[in-house]
């Protein structure tokens, strides 16, 4: 769990260059692959194909898939508005329609920057999950 959470720490810090300061109603989404396939008993590139369902629910024109994309890759900005999406992370090589490894509804705010995660919970079990980017300046010698 930890090596996630320096790779998520190193990844928000690499994009926060890349994310506009302009605050609307849409927010810029990058995504991560974090999920070691070893962890899962797979090669350890664990390709995948990344779904970005747009409501309504099902694969349309307006979706966005994002395929084969291996463990570490980053991906993004992706602009996204305000709302629910579904994001599902499918077996690679079927352009978002293979074998669905996990699905997770996130809700997407106009925050400016949001981190979408594909990575393994305290058992092991892959999830997709979503954080808030928040790049306030810290005051000198104050970290959080």
């Amino acid at each position: 769990m930890r090596r996630i959470s320096s790779f998520m720490a190193a990844g928000a810090l690499a994009l926060a260059p890349l994310i506009a300061a302009d605050r609307t109603l849409a927010a810029e989404a990058f995504i991560v692959h974090a999920i070691n396939g070893e962890d899962l008993g797979a090669d350890e590139e664990f390709p995948v194909d990344i779904l970005i369902d747009l409501p309504p629910a099902g694969v349309g024109p307006e979706d966005i898939c994002i395929t084969d994309v291996e463990f570490t890759d980053d991906i993004g900005p992706q602009t996204l508005e305000a709302g629910l999406y579904t994001v599902e992370l499918h077996e690679a090589g079927a352009d978002c329609e293979g074998l669905l490894v996990v699905a997770n509804v996130l809700s997407i705010s106009s925050v400016g920057a949001v981190l979408i995660v594909a990575q393994t919970d305290a058992q092991g079990a892959p999830l997709v999950k979503g954080y808030t980017l928040n790049f306030t300046p810290l005051a000198d010698n104050e970290a959080s």
